[in-house]
């Protein structure tokens, strides 16, 4: 098997404000917090948008199969497509319910994500670990900081030796 890259060349047109209706898909911005507090997946946020992109507003749903999904994603597993769309009922992003058409098809209704203040309200155990962890993440940048300082000031000290070093042997 190749481990061949491709190099696309872009447009370079900045895209926000360049793009014309039916070249994009609102992304509720909202979604970002599920994944921060790590409810959702990224996978997940992949297949929440390609089910909103193929909301069907005459009927109020959207009706893809499990394999069109896959399609559609680029997922390749079937328990992957289940599990994301499981995180995604959970979550309270989709419903899922069996159509009035065809009993053996899944229809899906996908919800608006709930603000900030809303959402931390209903899981404040995930926000304590979220505050935790960038807690953290603040201390690690902190004494990355200081370390950095105290290697930039090492490395001075020792190109000033440097310095003395070679003029004294002059």
């Amino acid at each position: 098997m190749s481990n061949t890259n491709t190099t696309i060349k872009g447009t370079g047109i900045i895209c926000k404000g360049n793009l014309n209706a039916g070249e994009f898909e609102m992304f509720p911005t909202m979604l970002f917090n599920y994944l921060q507090l790590k409810l959702i997946t990224h996978t997940d946020v992949v297949v929440y948008v390609k089910l909103l992109q193929l909301y069907n507003h005459n009927e109020g749903y959207a009706y893809p199969t499990i394999s069109k999904l896959m399609k559609y994603t680029n997922i390749r597993s079937k328990a992957t497509i289940d599990n994301s769309l499981d995180r995604l009922r959970e979550v309270g992003l989709i419903q899922t319910s069996k159509s009035p058409k065809f009993p053996n098809k899944n229809i899906y209704y996908v919800f608006k994500p709930l603000e900030l203040h809303e959402l931390y309200n209903v899981v404040p155990d995930k926000v304590e670990q979220f505050k935790q962890f960038e807690t953290k993440l603040i201390k690690t940048a902190k004494q990355d900081k200081e370390r950095y300082q105290q290697h930039q000031q090492e490395r001075q000290e020792q190109n000033e030796q440097s310095i003395q070093a070679v003029t004294y042997c002059d």
